[in-house]
């Protein structure tokens, strides 16, 4: 119970940081307007990260924010970012948001290579990345984390972002990327995000 109340006010005061950080700032850039349709909104808190959506109700931009910002500190307390460059690639992150599935060749988590995968999430670079969410589905349950996740092994390694996951075809991804993939989601989820 203590622990679940920790996770509550520290969401909330992760949602005022992301917020406050508008002040002075043409506060229209990161608002979404349900009658304009599929639009590009900034994430409050990211220098220069952005989201397009068709849907308003589909990602709130101080939500993705928040998603974001407990990603970065567990990756950081997990592997760590000396060079800040996971952070820095996160600032320039651009989210593109769908609301059905994509067919595409890829990997399975095991590294089996298939030419017919429901995709929920495609990394196409270090700095752009689809999501499957529909404005029903809460963010700890789309590929968001695990397309971060993606994002920044390709940010490190300046070629991929490991796609074969566990494969053996491409390096990057292990089994402690795959546990923040889990700790992220479910603290999310805590949150109700």
């Amino acid at each position: 119970m203590k622990k679940i109340l920790l996770t509550v006010v520290f969401g909330v005061f992760l949602f005022a940081c992301a917020t406050s950080s508008l002040i002075g700032i043409n506060s229209e850039l990161y608002k979404c307007d349900p009658m304009k349709g599929e639009q590009l909104v900034k994430l409050p808190g990211w220098g220069n990260a952005w989201q397009v959506t068709k849907e308003c109700s589909v990602a709130q931009p101080e939500e993705v924010s928040i998603a974001m910002k407990i990603f970065y500190m567990h990756w950081v307390e997990m592997f760590g970012d000396r060079s800040q460059r996971v952070k820095t690639n996160l600032h320039q992150m651009m989210i593109l948001w769908g609301d059905v599935f994509r067919t595409a060749s890829g990997y399975t988590i095991d590294g089996t290579y298939r030419i017919d995968l429901k995709a929920q999430g495609l990394t196409h670079t270090k700095g752009m990345i689809w999501v499957k969410k529909d404005s029903h589905t809460m963010i700890c349950k789309s590929s968001l984390v695990h397309e971060l996740v993606h994002a920044s092994i390709w940010t490190l390694k300046l070629t991929d972002g490991d796609p074969d996951h566990l494969g053996k075809k491409y390096r990057g991804w292990t089994v402690d990327h795959s546990a923040l993939v889990q700790n992220v989601r479910e603290e999310l989820c805590r949150l109700g995000l």
